[in-house]
């Protein structure tokens, strides 16, 4: 399995988690929010657990699992974190963008005039 499907599985399981959350909220039946509640701890730990090896693959992906889980962490109360997490989203999607524009541009292909 190539990193980039692994990043998108990540992805998966950290909606699972937001969803979980938000469920338990609207969840009326205690069993129910319980077991919900520890769904969300069970992934949330898991992406935790392997969130370097995501940040290994510079993808629209990592971005977004970035993005989501800082402010997710933010909401939460952890604002150093999230903003931390926020920032490497944004830097890792200026990465993208630059590396992007560097393979599409023609400087490499011009004769250059010999001095």
């Amino acid at each position: 399995m190539e990193k980039t499907e692994v990043n998108f599985l990540q992805l998966c399981l950290l909606l699972f988690s937001l969803g979980a959350r938000h469920s338990t909220i609207a969840t009326e039946s205690v069993g129910t929010a319980m077991a919900l509640e520890k769904l969300r701890k069970a992934l949330m730990s898991h992406i935790e657990a392997h969130f370097m090896s995501i940040l290994d693959v510079a993808d629209i992906h990592t971005v977004q699992i970035c993005l989501l889980l800082g402010a997710y962490v933010t909401y939460e109360g952890r604002l150093a974190r999230g903003f931390a997490l926020v920032g490497s989203g944004t830097r890792c999607y200026s990465q993208i963008e630059s590396s992007t524009k560097r393979s599409s541009c023609n400087y490499c292909t011009y004769d250059r005039p010999v001095l």
